[in-house]
């Protein structure tokens, strides 16, 4: 956009070359030219692009007369202000707004990144994955972004806190990709880097963190309780009433995959209330997601399927594909378990193109928790046409089904 173009090619006009011009001006030589090709975004605002023929040769011509890439990294410098201004507001009022931006500068950032790793320079582009990530994730980016990480963290040198929130990145980009082991080991690191630090909130998060990698892990609860448990001791001693919230639901987490547990419903909905009090979307929709968990467990299909929807609004109104995948296999287990084998492979089926599109891995865990095996279903023809006819559906067709469909009989 303007703006960009005005800090990134024009902040170094030399002074042999006369007046520098206005960024306007020059963006519209440039068009006059077709050099240039111009947009306008949703919200009216006017944005530029090049046919990549012309790209790849300014590029080549950049490359020459700023051999030492100046520009190149102002232009990941201002990318890294823009999505640092942007990563605390991807969890309140303001989700949607903050990742359709990122959306739109989703190239540009890619291009930031790419330049932090080749250049290298591990502080810009530890800082550029902590800022990033959680729109990878939500948007459905989370194997490209794993690969970002996985580069990002093996650089050397950098400042110690930077590190840490790589770190964290890292763990939970591996998190939900469902590869337990590998968020595991990111978020050992986190927590004895903070332990190094004496950063006591970067500590309580890590314990957080590393208490999800046991809780989907099957006989490894206990020790994920005791991580939770210890989050939320920091987290209160803290004061740090957002962290409480996170804590309690990470501890409901601990019970939800053991049958029966008594605990874990009153736990959950003391987070889904501090995430109300805060106004804590991304919380809210999870909190919510997980107390349908525990009514499907119930097998209380009324109050599970009430919540579920809930959670699937809040994804809806951010274009949260992460959530997407999960809740539409959570409403497809509810119709397995009523007996509407069509409807839940129909709905398993769209959320299996979703995560396959997504790189999202957890969406197997739940549906292990919910007892819910639409492969060995697939066995039966009719069933695998109803699977095959909802990886087809677009994702507004199968969140309508998601939202409207009814459960037929009480389940069993």
């Amino acid at each position: 956009d303007l703006a960009a173009v005005d800090q990134v090619a024009l902040a170094d006009w030399p002074a042999d070359a006369g007046a520098m011009p206005a960024a306007l001006d020059g963006v519209t030589s440039l068009l006059d030219k077709s050099l240039l090709r111009q947009a306008v975004t949703a919200q009216g605002e006017p944005r530029f692009q090049m046919l990549g023929t012309i790209r790849a040769y300014a590029l080549e011509r950049l490359a020459e007369l700023d051999p030492a890439g100046a520009v190149r990294r102002r232009h990941a410098e201002y990318y890294l202000q823009f999505a640092a201004a942007h990563a605390s507001n991807v969890f309140g009022g303001g989700q949607r707004e903050a990742l359709d931006a990122y959306e739109r500068e989703h190239d540009n950032l890619r291009a930031a990144m790419t330049f932090a790793i080749e250049a290298p320079d591990p502080t810009l582009a530890m800082r550029l994955l902590s800022a990033c990530w959680r729109f990878w994730q939500m948007r459905g980016y989370l194997a490209e972004a794993h690969e970002k990480a996985e580069r990002v963290v093996s650089l050397s040198g950098g400042e110690a806190a930077d590190r840490l929130q790589a770190l964290d990145a890292a763990g939970g980009i591996a998190y939900w990709q469902g590869d337990l082991m590998s968020a595991r080991g990111h978020y050992h690191r986190e927590g004895e880097l903070a332990e190094e630090l004496g950063d006591d909130r970067a500590l309580a998060e890590a314990r957080y963190n590393e208490s999800f990698t046991y809780s989907l892990h099957p006989g490894e609860y206990v020790e994920a309780r005791r991580l939770a448990e210890d989050a939320l001791e920091r987290f209160r001693k803290l004061g740090d009433r957002a962290g409480e919230g996170k804590a309690l639901w990470g501890l409901v987490n601990s019970f939800v995959f053991t049958p029966n547990s008594p605990d874990a419903l009153p736990l959950v909905e003391e987070a889904i209330a501090i995430s109300r009090e805060l106004d804590d979307r991304f919380q809210l929709g999870w909190g919510l997601f997980t107390r349908g968990l525990i009514y499907s467990q119930q097998r209380d299909a009324a109050r599970a399927i009430d919540s579920y929807r809930q959670a699937l609004e809040i994804f809806r109104q951010t274009e949260d594909v992460t959530g997407y995948a999960l809740v539409l296999d959570g409403i497809a287990a509810l119709h397995w378990q009523a007996g509407d084998e069509d409807v839940a492979m129909r709905l398993t089926g769209a959320a299996a193109r979703i995560t396959d599109v997504g790189g999202i891995g957890l969406a197997k865990i739940n549906r292990e928790a919910a007892e819910f095996f639409p492969q060995d279903l697939m066995q039966r023809a009719e069933l695998a046409d109803e699977y095959s006819a909802g990886q087809a559906m677009s994702t507004e067709d199968a969140l309508e089904l998601a939202m409207g469909s009814q459960i037929s009989s009480a389940p069993g």
